[in-house]
């Protein structure tokens, strides 16, 4: 009964939702407790179904070897459907899971180095600069996630990855923007979890992300319905 009494709460939080703290801690934090919501619904032949079958399809015309073996070799350490690693804190225990969208294997003085991709649509002529934020954030996430696991199959991380943004309405390339590793990344995830518990204060975006914010988050965010009106 004691132990029972003494543990720490336990968490799952997925990375896609846990990097739009960058856009608003209000909403990263309806996702992450509630994953139906986290989902946008999307109908055949729509812009959303465009941006799903994007992620499905991406890479998967690919004929390098190189990246073939890699992607397969990861492939091992998923725990069901994704990634995980745990991070304890004194508040609580939390399970970080997510996958990356695709990978490419680059060799420099004769040795192999993996880079990673995180893809990302709109139906707007461009990401909002909080949004390329947010998934910059996320493909670092990754990299915190991945980084041991790619060094067990004798490769290391490149210095340089990508979030590439593609239209969901011609399906042209928007931007590819180069991403570093955060070397403080987990500092900033323990941050973002003391802002889902209430031991740190939420960050809250402008009102005009709330508007383009998916309606089933508005529905639950009393943020929202107290920011109405807002120019």
């Amino acid at each position: 009964m004691e132990n029972l009494v003494n543990s720490k709460p336990l968490f799952f939080l997925r990375v896609s939702s846990l990097c739009h703290v960058e856009i608003c801690s209000k909403r990263a934090k309806i996702e992450s407790f509630n994953r139906k919501l986290a989902r946008v619904p999307s109908f055949k032949g729509d812009a959303i179904s465009f941006g799903n079958k994007a992620h499905r399809n991406y890479g998967r015309y690919s004929t390098d070897f190189d990246r073939d073996v890699v992607r397969g070799n990861l492939e091992r350490f998923k725990v069901g459907r994704a990634f995980e690693r745990t991070i304890e804190m004194d508040e609580c225990t939390v399970v970080i899971r997510g996958d990356y969208d695709d990978l490419r294997v680059l060799y420099y003085k004769a040795k192999a180095y993996v880079s990673f991709i995180e893809l990302k649509t709109t139906s707007k002529k461009y990401m909002w600069s909080l949004e390329v934020k947010a998934a910059i954030r996320q493909l670092q996430i990754y990299l915190w996630l991945l980084e041991d696991l790619v060094k067990s199959i004798g490769y290391d991380l490149w210095k340089r990855h990508y979030v590439e943004e593609f239209s969901q309405v011609t399906g042209d390339l928007i931007q590819r923007v180069p991403v570093e590793a955060d070397p403080n990344i987990e500092e900033w995830i323990k941050n973002a979890i003391r802002q889902f518990i209430g031991l740190a204060p939420m960050t809250i975006g402008p009102y005009q992300y709330c508007k383009i914010c998916p309606f089933a988050i508005k529905a639950k965010c009393e943020y929202f319905s107290m920011r109405k009106g807002e120019a």
